[in-house]
């Protein structure tokens, strides 16, 4: 097994076919961890720290550690993050199964030959299945790991029958009435991106988060133009990819809702949403998220991930928490992690580049 020191971007989009052939490799993967996700994500919100690790065994890509190395803003030390840090609800090293130990081990041994570049490592978003997290670890590397976000995942049952079934009496109230409510107000249909309105439906859902998040008196994640030209190339490599669950839904001929998600392996992601204050009385979010539910289930998808946030709407569809973790990893025995800075949870732009 050799490791090869990605620090050029162009050498890193170099390796976007081979980086995709591994992801079909990896069956525990999901979209953030791919390169159609994280290339877009360096290219807008990168700096000049790229240091991502390329694992090879016998010449074969097995395992891509998407780090970059960045100045810590607040308090100055050397920080290795992974890739799509800040906006992404799965982060984590992308290795073939037969390689998860030995390519981690060989990771982290290049970074302590590596030392004197950088402080601490801050591997944030890990799912509890990470090799991260089960790495016993080397000689001259601490440790630390904590939870992180929840993420609320339903499980699907077999058919639309049972699902509803399962559903709270008052939940199956609700969506009568709103059901009954939008039926009244002219009916409503939902259309799906596809090429030629790719596009189309992702500025109408920059648009409905928009207005909900102004309702509350805030801008909400997909503000700047910088995040929005993110999820513009996003969205187009997803669609190729055939991931790509974006979702608008007219009420009354009214755009009224907006769902953005992806699927891959049986799973949807459910990223984001919007709608329009104007027709909360029709409550579309729900009504969107109802439909989104039962099509996945029928398109044979068996878990329904709402992504990170306790929010309260996701459990009343029967969601169940699934923990995420932060790994820090340092090699000085004078450094403390505890409170010496934040999650890096909030934009990245603010990263120093060294």
């Amino acid at each position: 097994m050799t490791i090869e020191e990605i620090n050029d971007t162009s050498a890193l989009e170099a390796l976007g076919r081979e980086w995709s052939l591994l992801w079909e490799r990896c069956p525990s993967a999901t979209p953030f961890q791919s390169p159609e996700w994280l290339l877009p994500w360096w290219r807008h919100f990168g700096n000049d720290g790229l240091m991502t690790l390329a694992i090879r065994r016998r010449g074969r890509l097995a395992g891509i550690a998407p780090l970059f190395l960045f100045r810590h803003p607040e308090h100055g030390f050397r920080q290795v993050s992974l890739l799509g840090s800040g906006i992404t609800d799965y982060l984590d090293f992308l290795l073939e199964p037969e390689a998860e130990e030995e390519g981690t081990r060989a990771v982290f041994e290049h970074l302590l030959s590596q030392k004197s570049r950088w402080d601490v490592g801050d591997f944030q978003e890990l799912r509890g299945a990470s090799p991260l997290l089960s790495s016993p670890g080397i000689p001259g590397l601490l440790m630390q790991k904590t939870a992180m976000e929840a993420c609320p995942v339903l499980t699907l049952p077999d058919t639309r029958a049972a699902f509803r079934a399962g559903l709270s009496a008052r939940l199956r109230k609700e969506l009568r009435y709103t059901r009954n409510s939008i039926e009244r107000a002219g009916g409503a249909y939902t259309e799906t991106a596809t090429g030629t309105t790719r596009q189309e439906f992702l500025e109408i859902l920059f648009r409905l988060h928009r207005a909900a998040w102004e309702e509350r008196g805030e801008g909400g994640v997909l503000a700047g133009p910088g995040i929005q030209a993110f999820h513009r190339e996003v969205s187009a490599g997803f669609l190729e990819r055939g991931w790509l669950r974006l979702s608008v839904l007219y009420i009354g001929g009214s755009v009224s809702a907006a769902l953005y998600s992806f699927a891959a392996r049986e799973r949807l992601y459910c990223y984001l949403s919007g709608f329009d204050p104007r027709a909360s009385l029709y409550s579309p979010g729900k009504f969107i998220l109802w439909h989104a539910i039962e099509d996945a289930l029928a398109g044979g998808i068996r878990e329904f991930d709402f992504l990170r946030g306790r929010e309260e709407y996701k459990y009343t569809w029967g969601a169940r928490n699934r923990t995420n973790y932060r790994l820090l990893v340092w090699h000085s025995p004078s450094f403390r992690p505890e409170g010496a800075f934040k999650t890096m949870n909030e934009k990245t732009e603010a990263a120093s580049p060294l």
